[in-house]
């Protein structure tokens, strides 16, 4: 068999033996870990309908709502998720796992599945022959040893007219994953056998500390604070096959099926980057580019995009389906002769308790959950079920460009953005005639340029940047060698203060060292520094100049479980990047804290990921007098529950397993407590809400409240955890210093004083951002992406300081 560098299939010997190898793999790190929730919809039929809208299947007539469903391959959730998703329907899944069956069955049994039947066996050796309506196997048979071989049996087992869900790993997204898992093989002296746990020792001390600075050591970033299940299954999986879209419809057309459309999936809908379309600024490349037949088309994007395409999940049909393949194009024209009405249904959930039973939530929520993405908002507020697409495209003066109308077909009108269901299909197949095999658009398909427009406008509208691009730069060049010149970012804002260099080649560090006063009054005044245009564009240029700056940096916090990218320099904490980080100053919940925090930008984000911040000083002066009283009087009150399945637990957090070490710590600390059942243990503290600052002698709102209240959670998280633990046992949560409860209204005045006051600007490569952590605080947005920002933390003081 052949071998090369861009797969890992050295432990490839035959279909069989792979299959042993993945029982055992899967059996040690059941995939994926289990949900914290299970949710279902009251419309039985909706799913159906959107999956059929997914393929272009206007009349809901490609599957029917009682379908027989295979999920081949299903681990432990994706047959239970089916099975909620297809409650009409008969559902089989299939795994060679039995640990990851037996929680799986586990699973759908306290939920009261009836639909489903679990089966443990191969893929590779099952005897069903056209059995099944649909067939999703996902991230699957690239584990096998013969993919092709793999997929022949599924293809066998398809319906005639089914529809096939497959995903395959992207060539291109898998470059530094085989990278690791054969160098991990490698390091473990295990070329030509399997040592999990070997293998996984080695894999967690590569994530833990990697001793060089390069996109390796960003990627595995991201798996630091991962489940146990994730890291292997990403970083040493014992064989992995990996494709392009060329590969990929290759492989498929030796297995007689074609290539349908794209299946815009959780992973890619959170990075946003779901579309195969991209758009040219030159329009005759644009013309070229949307006259390729849609295969050729996803490879043009595939080969452009490289790891920033999509992943390879696309939906297929067998060659002998009876049905005639539509084009995107085709698909694009229907759904503008069509009427829509909008989505409606409710969603209800299955909640994990701590002890990992779950319950049905008697909460019931309108569905779609989440609102629209703003580019389609205008659209869907239009739609009145009488009108056509094309109608509502008409009277918001919206051009009907193929890039623009699919688009907004996607974000409409398929599963994974279900706000249109389909009333009926306008019975108008001109596009289809007029265009089928002339491998050129409609003319209502040329009109590129406005819809281009159309769709960059939105998204400047949603880019802060527009807020500062217009303004134009006051300089005041400072005395100190007149090498830096200040500004601002707006002209009424004073936070930050920008320093830049009025001359080139100017050393961070070394003018710092001899500016420090300077600095240090700037601060002060202004409670954050932006240092823009040094070109600091590595971590030890960063280290240097916060060292500059304060001697003897922070490098110790077990609280928040950074990356260290060298002794004293780490990555920020680690959170979902489509969440948002409210504002807080840092480590205010603890006894002792840093002064300063210094941020590096080396690689901004795609799109968001900006570091609000918010003068602390003012917050203090706007508050309602009543709230600032009460929290001067009582302060506020910590309390955290360890592990218990949410959150780190106390071993991490201490760093030590010795009770006797925490008891110690908390008590030096100020820090109450108190041991749980099952290893568990309890924290509360009272610290100050509002301090004064020891230079200035200012008062300062300096606390976290925001930051712990369960009030200030997004809705569906609050709900989930008041649903899985008691008001004691909440992960975090917080009080007035004498224990009574923090009214959620005041809460809410807090965050909106903060809503006021936060200054947001989009990073640029080489920023350094210094703050005063007691007069400004920070958070963090959502962003899409690859973001590497770096923290350093310095000059460490106490409430017995202040």
């Amino acid at each position: 068999m052949l071998r090369s560098d861009e797969q890992n299939l050295d432990l490839v010997e035959s279909v069989d033996s792979v299959d042993k190898l993945n029982a055992k793999f899967y059996g040690r790190f059941p995939y994926p870990w289990l949900a914290v929730k299970f949710d279902y919809l009251l419309d039985p039929s909706f799913e159906t309908v959107m999956l059929n809208q997914s393929l272009g299947d206007w009349d809901n007539t490609v599957l029917p709502k009682n379908s027989r469903v295979w999920v081949a391959g299903c681990g432990t959730n994706l047959a239970i998720s089916t099975a909620l998703r297809f409650p009409e329907a008969t559902v089989l899944g299939s795994d060679l796992s039995s640990k990851s069956l037996e929680a799986c069955g586990a699973t759908a049994k306290q939920l009261g599945i009836s639909n489903l039947e679990l089966k443990e066996e191969s893929i590779n050796h099952v005897p069903y022959i056209e059995q099944f309506d649909y067939i999703i196997c996902t991230g699957v048979i690239h584990h096998n040893a013969d993919p092709k071989a793999t997929l022949d049996k599924l293809v066998a087992a398809l319906k005639p007219t089914g529809i096939m869900e497959l995903m395959v790993y992207n060539r291109y997204h898998e470059i530094i994953p085989v990278a690791v898992q054969k160098a991990v093989r490698l390091l473990g002296g295990n070329t030509n056998s399997l040592d999990l746990e070997s293998e996984l020792s080695i894999t967690q001390k590569l994530v833990a500390q990697f001793p060089v600075e390069n996109s390796l050591s960003a990627f595995l970033t991201k798996y630091e604070d991962c489940p146990e299940t994730m890291l292997a299954d990403e970083l040493f999986q014992p064989v992995l096959y990996s494709y392009t879209v060329q590969s990929l419809e290759e492989l498929a057309a030796s297995c007689k099926l074609e290539l349908l459309t794209p299946c815009i999936n959780l992973f890619d809908k959170t990075e946003e980057k779901f579309s195969w379309n991209m758009e040219f600024p030159d329009p005759e490349l644009q013309a070229r580019y949307e006259s390729l037949p849609d295969s050729r088309r996803w490879q043009v994007s595939n080969l452009l995009l490289l790891e920033k395409s999509p992943m390879l999940w696309f939906y297929f049909q067998r060659r002998d389906s009876g049905r005639q393949r539509k084009s995107e194009k085709q698909i694009c024209e229907e759904f503008l002769n069509t009427t829509f009405e909008k989505a409606n249904t409710k969603q209800r959930s299955y909640i994990r308790g701590n002890g990992g039973e779950y319950n049905l939530s008697p909460n019931t929520r309108p569905f779609p959950l989440a609102a629209p993405d703003v580019s389609v908002k205008a659209i869907l507020d239009s739609v009145d079920g009488n009108s056509s697409m094309r109608d509502v495209f008409q009277r918001l003066g919206i051009k009907t460009t193929f890039q623009a109308v699919n688009q907004i077909r996607l974000k409409l009108t398929t599963s994974a953005f279900p706000y249109l269901t389909a009333v009926r299909a306008v019975e108008n197949r001109a596009f289809a005639q007029a265009t089928a095999g002339a491998g050129k658009l409609p003319e209502t398909f040329t009109e590129n340029e406005r819809g281009q427009r159309i769709m960059q406008q939105k998204e400047r509208e949603g880019s802060s940047w527009n807020k500062f691009k217009g303004i134009k730069p006051k300089p005041v060049v400072l005395p100190q060698k007149k090498l830096i010149k200040t500004d601002y970012l707006r002209p009424e804002e004073t936070l930050p203060l920008v320093i830049q260099p009025a001359a080139e080649d100017i050393n961070l560090a070394d003018w710092s060292k001899n500016n420090l006063e300077l600095i240090e009054t700037e601060l002060i005044r202004h409670g954050a520094i932006l240092f823009r245009g040094f070109d600091v564009d590595a971590v030890s240029e960063f280290e240097e100049f916060a060292l500059s700056i304060c001697p003897k940096l922070f490098n110790e916090n077990g609280e928040h479980p950074r990356k260290a990218i060298s002794g004293n320099v780490y990555t920020p904490t680690f959170y979902p990047a489509d969440k948002r980080i409210l504002w807080h100053n840092e480590n205010t919940f603890n006894h002792s804290w840093p002064m300063k925090i210094w941020f590096c930008c080396l690689v901004p984000a795609q799109r968001g990921g900006e570091t609000p911040i918010v003068d602390s000083r003012r917050v203090y002066q706007l508050l309602d007098p009543r709230i600032r009283e009460r929290f001067e009087q009582k302060g506020v009150m910590y309390v955290r529950n360890y592990g218990e399945g949410l959150g780190l637990d106390w071993q991490t957090v201490f760093r030590t397993e010795d009770r006797a070490a925490v008891e110690d710590h908390c008590r030096k600390a100020f820090i109450d407590f108190e041991w749980k059942d099952g290893d568990g243990l309890r924290t509360s503290c009272v610290r100050p809400g509002v301090t004064k600052h020891p230079k200035t002698g200012e008062l300062s709102w300096f606390n976290q409240a925001q930051h712990w209240h369960i009030s200030c959670l997004e809705p569906e998280l609050r709900e989930s955890l008041s649903e899985m633990f008691s008001e004691q046992d909440l992960p975090r949560n917080c009080y007035y210093g004498d224990g009574s409860r923090i009214e959620d209204s005041v809460m809410q005045g807090i965050l909106e004083v903060y809503r006021q006051l936060e200054v947001s600007f989009p990073w640029r490569e080489g920023d350094i951002m210094m703050l005063d952590n007691m007069l400004t605080a920070h958070g963090r947005n959502p962003f899409v992406g690859e973001r590497r920002i770096l923290v350093a933390m310095g000059e460490m003081l106490s409430y017995d300081d202040v």
